[in-house]
């Protein structure tokens, strides 16, 4: 949650000043704020003058994090466990030299990343030294850690995460969070298996698991927001959870008709707490998850009619209607809403 926010809503209801005082604020900070890995107690660290260096700083952090995770081949297996560990070792000094250079001077967002690349070479050092040991069959790969969850992977796991955590408490920046919370998340939907009657879990079980592994990530996000830390670490927490629980949702609503008209009251309930906690991700996917239910009314009660195209028409230019009115009233609603939250 938006800390300043908090002190001019604050502010507004004890009368220090006025509410189109505390608007004027508020669209001041929101007009000069700059990216949420910055440190609002000092100087604005260099990197956030400039959009283009941010652009260039993500495209080649997640190409470099893409290439040792998503992207990863089965000729890296070729090299053997003693040379991919070795791999990751040089790769990990590398990145760590150069996100201690770069935190030092101030250059939080590459170095966020450079910390974020060396956390996801963990598992591929442990990989490497299991598979030096043995402890990989021939027919399984490194990709297996991810889906499985025995000793092996689990090893993995829990590797990664003691890394992620270790290098969050050291340099605390933000986005360290990320694989941290995408570990957190793929060992949740592991579990899944123990949670089955039978021996193969079912698509319904999963999904079950997605919501309440979602849901245990936003509870989680909600409580590091209550704690006013003065950087967003709780940004990935919102987003995975966020999008954990509104994909199952998407994907059960798909499966069963019946379940749409439940999926429209939780996509309005999405946009209200990304209102509550100013949390755009909510509303996005809210929205998103609310006009797919209106288009498909549209094209159950209007279909084979020449009627479609006035309701698809009428929908889109209701929607953007709304939106005019939400911009307009949106300080006025969150204010509302916020009465009722505990935070």
């Amino acid at each position: 949650m938006n800390r300043s926010t908090d002190w001019l809503n604050a502010a507004a209801r004890e009368g220090i000043i006025t509410d189109e005082q505390a608007s004027a604020l508020r669209a001041f900070a929101n007009d000069h704020q700059t990216d949420g890995e910055s440190d609002p107690s000092g100087p604005a660290e260099r990197d956030s003058q400039s959009e283009g260096a941010h652009l260039l700083y993500y495209i080649g952090g997640l190409i470099a994090i893409g290439a040792m995770t998503v992207f990863m081949t089965l000729g890296w297996e070729q090299f053997g466990g003693g040379a991919l560990s070795g791999i990751a070792f040089i790769y990990a000094v590398g990145g760590l030299w150069a996100t201690e250079r770069l935190y030092q001077s101030r250059l939080h967002t590459p170095a966020g990343l450079l910390a974020a690349f060396v956390v996801v070479l963990t598992p591929i050092a442990v990989y490497g030294i299991q598979l030096e040991l043995g402890m990989w069959p021939e027919d399984e790969t490194y990709r297996t850690w991810l889906t499985g969850f025995d000793g092996r992977g689990l090893m993995l796991q829990s590797a990664t995460l003691i890394v992620g955590g270790v290098l969050l408490a050291r340099y605390r920046l933000p986005f360290l969070t990320m694989p941290l919370v995408v570990v957190a998340w793929y060992i949740m939907m592991n579990l899944t298996p123990y949670f089955a009657s039978g021996d193969v879990p079912s698509d319904t079980l999963y999904r079950s698991v997605a919501i309440g592994a979602g849901a245990l990530l936003l509870v989680l996000a909600l409580w590091i927001d209550r704690q006013r830390y003065e950087r967003d670490f709780a940004f990935w927490l919102y987003t995975v959870g966020a999008l954990s629980m509104w994909g199952s949702l998407t994907i059960t609503a798909i499966a069963t008709d019946w379940a749409l008209l439940w999926y429209a009251a939780a996509s309005v309930v999405f946009m209200v707490a990304g209102v509550s906690v100013q949390r755009r991700v909510f509303t996005i996917l809210g929205a998103l998850g609310l006009a797919g239910y209106l288009f498909y009314l549209a094209r159950d009660i209007f279909r084979d009619s020449i009627w479609f195209p006035f309701a698809l028409t009428f929908i889109g230019l209701s929607i953007v209607a709304f939106g005019v009115w939400w911009q307009r009233n949106e300080q006025a609603i969150y204010q509302h809403i916020q009465k009722w939250l505990p935070m």
